[in-house]
């Protein structure tokens, strides 16, 4: 069986999907949810799902993306306030952390999603790969949507950097984010009561790489942009 985090996309271990899992929550905070992983939680199991976002906007489009599914609730929270004790196995974040406006944000963020997890629950984050020497471009955006683009080089840990989003080669809108070293989340995810703290590299499916060669994906790896964080509270 493949486990949880080859099938969102990363690779490595033959932990076992969790089916049968009492609760999942999808923490969403600026992401809109794809249909794409909705669907895929509740195929590998999930008999209920939560999505939150501090943005009204974004959580009516989901409701009336997935209306009428009694296994999904979408609600207004921000995951620095969010009142949840104890009641999920999973919590997910994708590309979200980095909106965190400052290191105080972030440690409430992490405290409240451990809080909201059961003892042993998980934690999959998908953040940028926080570390000075990385050098992000534009080229990544024009290929792949987005890119990060910090006020100087290296940027320092807790710096705000603009997220730059793209339509193909065209700029669509920017955003204000937070680049925050690796060190800084495993220190805050430690504090907030995690363990066994893993960071993922992404793989990318050799069917992808059979259509658009090597080269394409070369300015999202070595070392890769983006990571996934896995953590276990407890």
């Amino acid at each position: 069986m493949p486990s949880l985090k080859s099938l969102l996309g990363f690779n490595q271990d033959e932990e076992e999907i969790p089916f049968g899992m009492s609760w999942i929550v999808e923490i969403l905070q600026h992401v809109i949810p794809t249909r794409t992983y909705v669907e895929n939680f509740l195929k590998w199991g999930a008999s209920h799902i939560i999505g939150i976002d501090s943005n009204e906007n974004m959580i009516e489009l989901c409701k009336s993306k997935f209306e009428g599914d009694s296994k999904l609730e979408f609600h207004v929270h921000s995951a620095i306030d969010m009142p949840y004790n104890e009641e999920f196995d999973l919590a997910t974040s994708l590309f979200a952390l980095q909106f965190m406006e400052n290191f105080n944000e972030l440690e409430k963020t992490l405290t409240n999603i451990q809080k909201a997890l059961k003892p042993g629950g998980e934690f999959l984050a998908f953040v940028p790969h926080g570390r000075p020497d990385i050098h992000f471009t534009d080229e990544a955006g024009k290929k792949f949507g987005a890119y990060l683009k910090p006020a100087s080089h290296p940027p320092p840990d807790g710096s705000r950097v603009k997220i730059i989003f793209y339509d193909k080669e065209e700029i669509i809108g920017d955003a204000d984010a937070t680049f925050f070293y690796v060190e800084t989340y495993e220190r805050l995810l430690r504090k907030a009561g995690f363990s066994k703290i893993e960071w993922i590299e992404p793989y990318i499916e050799p069917k992808f790489i059979a259509k658009y060669g090597e080269e394409f994906f070369q300015c999202i790896k070595d070392p890769p942009r983006d990571l996934l964080l896995y953590a276990i509270k407890g």
